[in-house]
C-alpha cells in the first residue's frame, strides 16, 4: 500500500512521497543536504494562506493601554492594538520626508510638550513622547484619518482618548472655525494652536486638527490667556511654513467655552508697494490701480488715501476712491432714473423648473476676502491725457499684519489703439470676391460670390479615324 507522508513548515504545506523517504541517507551529511533541499523545496511551494474572504474594511482598534478619562496616569508610552496587521505607512498623507508620509504623521498628542516616537509591532503601535509625558498635564491622543492594512483599507475617521498624569482633567476648550480667507471657503484639516503663556519658556501648545468643514475644538484647557494660530499644513508637518496661509487671535478663557474665527492667508512683513496703473475707461477719468499684497478689507479708503501729480507736480483732484469689488459693484448697478414699464411682467422660462434646494448654504468667512487694487474716480472735469506721464502715491493702506508705509508709481498714459475701419462689401475687387467664395465668406455674412456660369463652347469629341498600325 502507497502511503503519504504530509510535511508542514513555516513556508508552505506539501506531500512527500515514499520514494523520498527512501532515499534519505543516515549519514550526518547527507541529512544535511536533504533537510536543505526540503526547506528550498518548501519556498518554492508557497500556498495561498488559508482563511475566509478578502477583507474590504479598516481595521479597528481593539485594545488602548490607557483608559479614556483616566487620571493619574503615569505610564510613559501609550499602545493601541487593531484586529489585523497595519502597514508601516499611512495612506492618503502628505509629508516632505524622503521616504514619505510615516506614523508620526497621523497620531497627534496635545498639548505637544516633547518630539512624538510612533513604533510599529505589526498588530499595534507604541506612541511615545521623548522623556514621557509631562506631569499633572491633560492630554488629548488623536488618531487621525490614514492607517491602513496591508490590503489597503484605509481608516477614514479619527480615534480620540483624553487622559490626565494629574488629579483632574481640565474642564475647557476653544471651539472654532477655520477659513481659507483668500477662497472664502473652509479649510479642510487646517492645524490649530492654542498657545498657553506665549513668548515665555513656560509655553504650552495646545493642537488640533478642524474637520472637513474647518471647525475644531482645542483642549482640555484650564483658564487663562491663549495665543489662537491657525494654519494650512500644505506640508503636514505640523508647523507653520513661510509660505502657508495663517492667522491668530488672542482669546481669554475665563467660565466658558469660547468661539472664535480664524482667517488664513499668506501674511507678508513687507509694507504694500503698488505694480501697476491702468485707464479703465475711454475718457481717463477712472484708474485702477494694483498692488503688490493684499490689504485688509476692514480699510476704510478716503481721499486723503491717493495722491495724483502731472509731471509738473500739480495735483490732479480726486473724487472718490473705492475697492475694486465695490467700482465693479457700480458698474452692473442698474441705472435707477431710467424709466421703466411698469406693464410688463416677468415670463416664466420655459420648461420645469428646478426644486428650491434644501442644503444649508456654505459657511463663508465673516469679512470679504482681502483685495489687490483700488479704483481711483476723478473729479468732474479731470482726466488724464495720453502720451503724459503721472505719479501716484498711496497712504494709510495697511498689509494684512498692520504694516503701513507710503508707496509712489509712475505711469505714462498709453496712445489710444486706432481701430482700422472696415472696407465696405462694394470695394471689394474680383479676386477678393473670388477668395471669399471659396473659404465661405458669404456663410460668414458677407455677399455671396458672383455665380460662374458654363461655358457655351461646345465639346471636344474624340476622334473617330482608327490608329494608323504599326509599319512591319
Amino acid at each position: 500500500m502507497s502511503v503519504r507522508r504530509v510535511w508542514s513548515g513555516p513556508f508552505a504545506q506539501f506531500t512527500l512521497s515514499p520514494r523520498f523517504f527512501a532515499s534519505l541517507r543516515m549519514t550526518s551529511e547527507g541529512f544535511r543536504v536533504t533537510t536543505v533541499s526540503v526547506l528550498v523545496a518548501g519556498c518554492a511551494s508557497v500556498a495561498r494562506p488559508p482563511g475566509g474572504p478578502e477583507r474590504h474594511t479598516p481595521p479597528e482598534i481593539i485594545s488602548i493601554s490607557v483608559d479614556t478619562n483616566a487620571t493619574g496616569v503615569t505610564a510613559g508610552k501609550i499602545d493601541v492594538g487593531f484586529d489585523e496587521v497595519v502597514a508601516e505607512h499611512p495612506t492618503g498623507v502628505g509629508s516632505t520626508l524622503q521616504g514619505g508620509p510615516t506614523l508620526e504623521n497621523v497620531v497627534l498628542v496635545s498639548p505637544r510638550t516633547s518630539p512624538i516616537k510612533v513604533s510599529w509591532h505589526r498588530d499595534h503601535i507604541t506612541i511615545e513622547p521623548k522623556g514621557g509625558f509631562k506631569p499633572n498635564t491633560t492630554y488629548r491622543l488623536t488618531l487621525l484619518p490614514g492607517i491602513t492594512d496591508i490590503r489597503g483599507n484605509v481608516r477614514r475617521e479619527a480615534t480620540t482618548l483624553v487622559f490626565s498624569t494629574g488629579p483632574t482633567i481640565q474642564p475647557f476648550s476653544i471651539l472654532g472655525q477655520v477659513f481659507d480667507w483668500q477662497a472664502s471657503a473652509p479649510a479642510s484639516l487646517a492645524t490649530v494652536e492654542a498657545i498657553a503663556n506665549a513668548g515665555t519658556k513656560d509655553s504650552l501648545t495646545y493642537i488640533g486638527i478642524a474637520d472637513s468643514g474647518g471647525r475644531f475644538d482645542v483642549g482640555p484647557l484650564g483658564q487663562g490667556k491663549y495665543l489662537m494660530r491657525g494654519f494650512i499644513d500644505a506640508d503636514n508637518n505640523q508647523m507653520i511654513g513661510p509660505l502657508e496661509k495663517w492667522d491668530t487671535v488672542t482669546v481669554e478663557v475665563a467660565d466658558h467655552r469660547p468661539v472664535v474665527e480664524l482667517l488664513a492667508i499668506q501674511r507678508d512683513t513687507a509694507p504694500i508697494g503698488i505694480q501697476h496703473v491702468d485707464v479703465v475707461d475711454s475718457n481717463g477719468t477712472r484708474l485702477r490701480v494694483t498692488l503688490d499684497k493684499p490689504f485688509d478689507p476692514r480699510t476704510q479708503l478716503l481721499l486723503a488715501s491717493v495722491t495724483l501729480e502731472r509731471a509738473d507736480s500739480s495735483e490732479v483732484p480726486i473724487a472718490r476712491v473705492m475697492t475694486d469689488s465695490q467700482a465693479t459693484t457700480e458698474l452692473a448697478r442698474p441705472d435707477t432714473n431710467k424709466s421703466r414699464d411698469t406693464t410688463k411682467r416677468p415670463v416664466p422660462a420655459p420648461g420645469l423648473q428646478a426644486p428650491p434646494s434644501t442644503r444649508p448654504p456654505a459657511p463663508r468667512p465673516s469679512l470679504p476676502p482681502p483685495q489687490l487694487a483700488i479704483v481711483v474716480q476723478l473729479a468732474p472735469g479731470a482726466a488724464v491725457k495720453p502720451e503724459s506721464t503721472y505719479a501716484i502715491t498711496i497712504r494709510g493702506i495697511p498689509n494684512l499684519i498692520g504694516k503701513v508705509r507710503p508707496a509712489s508709481y509712475e505711469f505714462r498714459v498709453p496712445k489710444p489703439t486706432a481701430v482700422p475701419a472696415a472696407k465696405p462689401p462694394a470695394l471689394l475687387s474680383a479676386v477678393d470676391w473670388w477668395v471669399g467664395g471659396l473659404v465661405g465668406w458669404g456663410s460668414a455674412g458677407r455677399p455671396e460670390s458672383p455665380p460662374i456660369h458654363k461655358s457655351t463652347i461646345p465639346p471636344i469629341h474624340q476622334s473617330t479615324i482608327p490608329p494608323s498600325h504599326p509599319r512591319g
